[in-house]
């Protein structure tokens, strides 16, 4: 039971712990994520509908490119997408990611998001 708790602990250590530029600790986080229908244009420049994940990230540590993903589901299906973005140390960042597939009939839309450094994900 101890070893399973400390095998536990250390696993949380090292998801939670990484390194950035310089080899310095790393924390970042996302601080608030925000889901809304929202229209826009598609690649051909056509209106379309869809949803807009909005998720503000803040960057605690040393300076580093983080990798934030985003995954939108909903009774539709489900779809990821990803941003690379260089956070300067104390630095609060809006990033933004537009789902064009769901349709106004879609139910039960969720989503989440991830950050971690470059190269961990």
């Amino acid at each position: 039971m101890r070893s399973r708790m400390i095998r536990m602990l250390a696993f949380a250590l090292l998801f939670t712990v990484g390194q950035s530029e310089g080899g310095a600790p790393w924390d970042a986080r996302v601080l608030l994520v925000k889901t809304e229908p929202q229209a826009f244009a598609d690649a051909r420049g056509e209106p379309d509908f869809g949803y807009m994940v909005r998720a503000t990230v803040q960057n605690r540590g040393t300076r580093g490119v983080f990798v934030v993903t985003a995954t939108l589901s909903c009774s539709e299906g489900e779809w990821a997408s990803k941003r690379t973005v260089l956070l300067e140390n104390e630095q609060t960042d809006e990033v933004k990611f537009a789902f064009p597939q769901p349709t106004l009939s879609a139910q039960d839309v969720k989503s989440r998001v991830g950050i971690a450094p470059e190269g961990e994900r």
